[in-house]
């Protein structure tokens, strides 16, 4: 089985990044994935700082699972409430 690792870093102010400042962690990152696991088939190592507050949250509700699944169903319940309250022309 094919696994991807994901890391994020932060938060940090916008103003304090310079000019491609996701180039040096990323080649960090590729260069210690070149050393561990030599020749290898990793032929994605993808960066940016364009990862805000709620996008942070959205992706840590995917791993932490329960809360995942919490989420959808207090959602689903906020649905169907609003469906249920809504008066029918």
């Amino acid at each position: 089985m094919k696994e991807y690792w994901i890391c994020i870093a932060g938060p940090v102010e916008e103003e304090a990044l310079p000019h491609g400042a996701d180039f040096q962690p990323r080649m960090a990152v590729k260069d210690a994935l070149d050393n561990m696991l030599g020749d290898n088939d990793c032929k994605h190592v993808y960066s940016g700082w364009g990862c805000n507050e709620e996008t942070y949250q959205a992706i840590h509700a995917v791993w932490d699972s329960p809360k995942l699944v919490k989420m959808v169903l207090e959602a689903k319940k906020s649905q169907d409430e609003r469906r249920i309250n809504t008066p029918t022309p």
